[in-house]
């Protein structure tokens, strides 16, 4: 398990500036670090729920759905 220790890599830098939470964060770098791949997908709702069910459907290790407010966008 990973730390957080009040400062984030560039990639984590990035992803937060994008409303990835912290804890997603970690588990995605770790992923990385694993040679696994990350796939972020941006959309509407629907659009997004697509993607997910494609991706599902097709093996995929897990997709989550990280939802921005609308004072965030």
């Amino acid at each position: 398990m990973a730390v957080v220790t009040g400062s984030l890599t560039a990639l984590g830098g990035a992803l937060a500036s994008i409303g990835i939470p912290n804890d997603s964060i970690i588990r995605y770098e770790t992923a990385l670090k694993a040679d696994k791949f990350i796939l972020i997908v941006h959309g509407t709702l629907q659009e997004v729920a697509k993607a997910k069910n494609i991706l599902m459907q097709n093996s995929a290790e897990e997709a989550n759905v990280h939802k921005v407010s609308a004072d965030e966008a």
